[in-house]
């Protein structure tokens, strides 16, 4: 089991605290041993992705996802994408790998700029989007189809746009 705590904010010091109030809430012990700490790698305005005959790939690229922090989804999709391109290109003389970084913004970057402007509207405002979702839980199930990667970032805010549009904020605060 992994269990985590982030924050997009470097003033953040209380995180290990956090995590121990977690683990305790779900009954887990945990060690400090047992913590490790990292930063997770995101780069959304993904630019140039190669260098001669070298490519990045996954983390090394950015390739997490700024909102849920997940990497792996992405890794395997740019090692797949990768493996096109080098296929393509192995009998070059000089091989031309600038197509693996169009694929990557076309297939992989339009959503983790999406996953940004998510991260940067909910998480600061995760209060009004926690009392959102109970006055309207037919968006915890768009939220569920988000993060099974069913609905794209950009669907899922219009979408709550809509919903604060219906309630208005004096409902959604409860006033």
């Amino acid at each position: 089991m992994s269990l985590g705590v982030g924050s997009f904010s470097e003033k953040a010091k209380n995180l290990p605290s956090l995590l121990h109030k977690l683990a305790q809430a779900e009954d887990l012990a945990v060690s400090p041993e047992q913590v490790n700490r990292w930063i997770i790698p995101l780069n959304p305005n993904l630019q140039v992705l190669h260098s001669g005959p070298a490519l990045v790939l996954g983390d090394a690229a950015g390739l997490a996802d700024p909102f849920t922090g997940e990497g792996i989804y992405s890794a395997l999709l740019s090692a797949s994408l990768a493996s096109e391109v080098i296929a393509e290109q192995v009998r070059c003389q000089k091989p031309d790998l600038r197509e693996y970084t169009l694929l990557v913004k076309e297939k992989i970057g339009i959503g983790l700029s999406g996953a940004l402007r998510a991260s940067r509207w909910l998480y600061p405002a995760s209060g009004l989007f926690h009392r959102l979702i109970q006055r309207r839980p037919e968006l915890a199930a768009e939220f569920a189809s988000l993060l099974a990667q069913d609905l794209k970032y950009t669907q899922f805010l219009e979408i709550c746009r809509q919903h604060i549009g219906k309630l208005g904020l004096k409902k959604v605060f409860g006033k």
